[in-house]
């Protein structure tokens, strides 16, 4: 499934993530609390998620991805 977004594609760190993850929400007209709760996580979590604040999780996941994909996606 593609949709037309003002990020890349393939996100390269947090912030592009959220961005990416609320154009595609927002493109589905659909609210924080709607998404959070089909994806059985907080709206916090979400909000955070969206404005791109790194989690260790989220954050480490992408600069492993990042460091180890470049050369396929440059």
């Amino acid at each position: 499934m593609s949709i037309k977004t003002k990020t890349s594609a393939s996100p390269r760190s947090t912030k592009e993530l959220g961005q990416f993850i609320r154009e595609y929400r927002k493109s589905k007209n659909l609210t924080i609390e709607a998404v959070s709760g089909l994806a059985n996580v907080s709206q916090r979590f979400l909000s955070e998620l969206e404005r791109g604040k790194e989690t260790a999780e989220i954050g480490k996941v992408l600069k492993v991805g990042k460091r180890r994909f470049a050369r396929l996606t440059d």
